[in-house]
Formats: structure tokens, C-alpha cells, sequence
């Protein structure tokens, strides 16, 4: 087993990707489980120094795993960090695809903090998908948090304000849930991010059934045009049919948004807040997951 810094002990893969590798450690010196990123020196596509600088930009970890060691040891770079519960696309699958409105409603509330959050420290995230959503360990299993800030980026910073508009950009971040402008290579904001959680959104709410899942393509860049022509033409009403009318809003909130605007989060939370209670459900945090947990635990 390999043993990085002297104090953190590789115990198996959990994660991989073009950066490199995740894997499931523990921390001698404490005892306790941490996540460790792992990657080669000599790789083309080096992401962990621009990631460690993105979470250097959080004032807290109030939605982000804590960062608890980042450094270099022989040919590899490291990035040890929280030990996280599941991801939702995990949760998602476990649940045979069924999660229940409440959960889901709740699970919007809380995406659009986070989201809030992460824009209040001039972050845009860029690749927001179900892998990179996941809940805490043991007891936070009720808390939401959002990881692997490799692609995301500084929209403002104090010398120059807003990023300005770029068009011919690559599309950066995962195709099923990127935001039309973002298929079509303009530079991301805000806006972006809402219309990507949006569609993750209506992925969970229609079981994992969305319209340009699965499409024959020969290349990327066909797989892309594809599914932004599906995206473009597709009318939202048909896209959202027997679904809460307040996704479309969101979707629809979005799309109307102009390059650098910010987004009205407090209206946005709010219409899923009233949604919830319109519903018959109560903000408590008991999503399928805990109480499934809590059955297991009547049951054994």
C-alpha cells in the first residue's frame, strides 16, 4: 500500500478520470477515512494545482469538502481531502432511479444554495452533473455538497469585474446536462449553471429518461450538435409534461438571463420552497436515503 505525506494510507480506487485517479484512504495520524486525488506529473491534462487554487477562493467548506492537504511526492501530485458519502448519480441508481418529489424538491432547495454559494466567491463550477453532487458521511448524510472543481473557473474578480463574452469555445463539462450556449461555445456564466441544474433536475424527476440520452454519434463534436439541436428545438412544455411547472420556470429563468447578470436565487428558492409546502411536504431534511437508513437500522 502506498502511503502519501507520511501519513495517508491508499486502501483502494473509488474514482478516475483524464486527471487521474480517487482513492479511499486513511489518515494514520487521526485515524479517519479521507478522499485522496491522485496525479501524474507527466500528464497532459494537470488539473490539481488549478483545482487546489479554486477551493482556496471558499471563505468555508460549508458546501464543499474540506481540503486537507495538497504536494507533489515523486512523479505524483496529491490532494487529500474530506471523506464524502455517496454521489447522487449513486444514490439515483440505488433507488432504481425513483427518487420521491420530496426528496427532489428538497434537493433543488439545497442545489440553488449551493450554487448561491459558490457564485458569492466568484466561482462558476462548469461541469455540474450527479457524480460531482454528493451527500456527507455517517450523520451529514442529510447535508449537500458539491466537488471536483478541476474545470471550474473565476467569473469576476475585483480588477476587471465580469469575465467578458467569448464565442467559439470548446464545450466544457458534460454534454447531458450542458447548457445550449455552452453546446455552442460561448463562454459560461451563471446563467449556465442554472440551466444545467435544471436539466439535472428533470433527469432525476423523469428517471433518468431525457430525450437525447443515448444518441448514435460518430464523434464528440457530432454528439454535441446533436444533442443541442434536441435541446434548441424541443418545445419545454413537452420536455416538462406531467412535472412541476416550477422546473420549466427555472429552465425558462435561465435562458432569459443575460451574459453577466445575477441570478435572483432568493425568488428561485423560494418558488421550490412554496412548491414543497404546496405539496404537502415539510423542509426536514429526510431524504429517501435517510430514511432508508433509518429502516435498515429498525429493521436489523
Amino acid at each position: 500500500m502506498t502511503i502519501v505525506n507520511s501519513r495517508y494510507k491508499l486502501i483502494k480506487k473509488i474514482g478516475a478520470g483524464s486527471f487521474g485517479s480517487v482513492y479511499k484512504a486513511i489518515d494514520i495520524d487521526k485515524n479517519q477515512y479521507v478522499a485522496v486525488k491522485v496525479e501524474s506529473k507527466s500528464s497532459d491534462k494537470k488539473r490539481l494545482a488549478h483545482e487546489i487554487n479554486m477551493y482556496n477562493n471558499f471563505v468555508s467548506s460549508k458546501f464543499i469538502p474540506k481540503i486537507i492537504w495538497y504536494g507533489s511526492e515523486s512523479n505524483y501530485n496529491f490532494l487529500v481531502m474530506e471523506h464524502m458519502g455517496n454521489s447522487l448519480e449513486k444514490l439515483f441508481e440505488q433507488h432504481n432511479k425513483k427518487l420521491s418529489l420530496k426528496t427532489i424538491i428538497m434537493l433543488t432547495i439545497d442545489l440553488l444554495k449551493v450554487l448561491q454559494y459558490t457564485h458569492n466567491n466568484n466561482i462558476i463550477h462548469r461541469d455540474l452533473k450527479p457524480d460531482n453532487i454528493v451527500i456527507g458521511n455517517g450523520n451529514n448524510s442529510c447535508n449537500i455538497y458539491l466537488l471536483d472543481f478541476g474545470l471550474s473557473k473565476k467569473y469576476r474578480n475585483k480588477e476587471d469585474g465580469h469575465i467578458e463574452l467569448v464565442k467559439n469555445k470548446s464545450l466544457v463539462g458534460s454534454m447531458r446536462y450542458a447548457s445550449i450556449r455552452n453546446h455552442k461555445g460561448y463562454e459560461q456564466s451563471r446563467r449556465d449553471e442554472l440551466e444545467s441544474l435544471g436539466y439535472i433536475l428533470l433527469y432525476l424527476l423523469k428517471g433518468g429518461d431525457l430525450p437525447w440520452n443515448g444518441l448514435p454519434c460518430e464523434n464528440k463534436q457530432d454528439k454535441s450538435k446533436k444533442i443541442c439541436q434536441i435541446k434548441s428545438s424541443i418545445n419545454l412544455e413537452d420536455l416538462c409534461l406531467d412535472i412541476p411547472e416550477e422546473y420549466r420556470l427555472l429552465i425558462c429563468y435561465a435562458k432569459k438571463m443575460k451574459f453577466d447578470s445575477e441570478p435572483n436565487y432568493d425568488y428561485l428558492i423560494n418558488l421550490f420552497q412554496k412548491l414543497l409546502i404546496n405539496s404537502g411536504y415539510k423542509y426536514d431534511k429526510n431524504y429517501d436515503w435517510v430514511l432508508n437508513k433509518e429502516r435498515e437500522i429498525i429493521i436489523s
